[in-house]
């Protein structure tokens, strides 16, 4: 028998699809996860901002190698800093959401 989502989104079996009934695809489609979780989209932003912490490692990792050598480092650290921090505040303030 098929399967229907009920307007509230109880999943339902069904003979025939009920007036108001979704399939599984037109749920999905006007009831995204991150709309039904927004913990979800937080947790999502969250891991997208680290993942932009760890792609500019590399850079820290670089300008201390030529620090340890005493060679004029490629990069501003100042600046690097200052763009890797606005993306901490911004991962702790959305951390800090989470937990409310």
């Amino acid at each position: 028998m098929p399967n229907y989502y009920s307007p509230e989104g109880n999943y339902e079996v069904w003979k025939e699809k009920p007036e108001g009934y979704f399939t599984a695809e037109e749920w999905l489609k006007s009831h995204p996860p991150e709309t039904q979780y927004p913990a979800l989209a937080i947790q999502s932003e969250i891991a997208e901002l680290k993942e932009q912490l760890t792609a500019s490692d590399y850079k820290i990792i670089k300008y201390s190698e030529y620090q340890f050598s005493g060679l004029e480092s490629p990069y501003d650290i100042a600046e690097i800093h200052a763009e890797r921090q606005v993306i901490r505040d911004k991962i702790n303030e959305l951390e800090a959401n989470l937990s409310d």
